[in-house]
């Protein structure tokens, strides 16, 4: 199944260099170009992945992270922002921030990394929250060995 990725952009150049580069890594992309299209379309198309642009027109992107981040269908979802250092107003907090932050100017090659490698860890992270506890299935025998 092809994983999909949200790219909030409001540069319309940035957001296809950026799609293309990431629709030839074979991932489905979901564009946005502001704030709002952001928080419609993470809420409907659920993404494997964000993309959020700091500097959003009509919502500042750290402002469509927080969120994001406070709604639990898509709580979940990892955040990569883009940013110039200017472009940061303030200091992203741990529980509300991206789990990854890219400064502009970027290679398109760095952003496809940066999303191969923040889909990995999440699905790693996925993978061990859903394996069984090993000691369940001990557990009921101890209890009879204990009685």
């Amino acid at each position: 199944m092809q994983q999909r990725i949200l790219i909030a952009e409001a540069e319309t150049d940035e957001l296809a260099r950026i799609a293309a580069c990431l629709n030839s890594k074979g991932y489905e992309i979901v564009p946005a170009l502001t704030g709002l299209d952001a928080l419609k379309q993470a809420r409907v198309a659920l993404p494997d992945l964000i993309i959020l642009d700091a500097t959003l027109p009509d919502i500042d992107g750290q402002d469509v992270c927080d969120i994001l981040r406070r709604l639990p269908s898509t709580a979940p979802i990892p955040i990569i922002m883009l940013a110039t250092w200017s472009s940061l107003s303030r200091a992203l907090p741990a529980e509300t921030g991206p789990d990854e932050c890219l400064t502009k100017p970027f290679a398109t090659a760095e952003v496809a990394l940066r999303v191969n490698e923040t889909l990995s860890r999440w699905n790693e992270l996925r993978m061990e929250r859903e394996a069984p506890d090993r000691m369940a299935d001990y557990e009921p025998r101890m209890r009879w060995l204990e009685g």
